[in-house]
């Protein structure tokens, strides 16, 4: 039987602001998500070296505004993706079924890169209405950290709290 290790680096001192009031949208800062990647990758090589799987909870949810393009693609909101959500809600002391809110990821370029992002499930109708595949859009998401499952490159995983289809 496959035994899950969490290691958390950091706590969070306060809940990040998942499902509140709009009058918190302005937290949302111009960004990239590789940029949070980039900084958070020798975290996740540091804290994980010898244990597998492994999962960091960040202690800063970096609230940002990125302008990706969508893929067109959709798919259920995968067990390892729906696990982290549940560790984060723990951790940064916010109720677990946070998570539920959650039931897909849709999938997005940022230059060269590629993510699956779990979106709120609220927005999903709308989303599909309002932006076709190939099209951009600005997502406010925010970072909850990555898991490394054996031998493989880290799995960075960011929630979609709200999104701005391009004109």
């Amino acid at each position: 039987m496959r035994r899950s290790i969490f290691l958390v680096l950091t706590l969070s001192a306060f809940a990040p602001s998942v499902g509140r009031s709009q009058s918190n949208w302005d937290r949302y800062k111009p960004g990239t998500l590789s940029s949070i990647v980039t900084s958070n990758n020798a975290d996740i090589a540091t804290a994980c070296d010898t244990l597998r799987p492994c999962t960091i909870i960040s202690a800063k949810d970096f609230a940002t505004a990125a302008h990706v393009s969508f893929l067109g693609e959709w798919r259920p909101l995968s067990p390892a993706v729906a696990q982290q959500i549940t560790v984060w809600a723990k951790t940064v002391g916010i109720d677990t079924a946070v998570a539920a809110t959650f039931g897909q990821e849709l999938h997005v370029r940022e230059d060269t890169l590629e993510y699956w992002l779990p979106i709120q499930s609220v927005l999903v109708d709308d989303f599909k209405k309002e932006v076709p595949a190939g099209h951009g859009v600005t997502l406010l998401a925010m970072f909850l950290g990555g898991y490394l499952e054996r031998d493989a490159t880290p799995q960075w995983v960011f929630l979609v709290n709200e999104f701005q289809a391009d004109d």
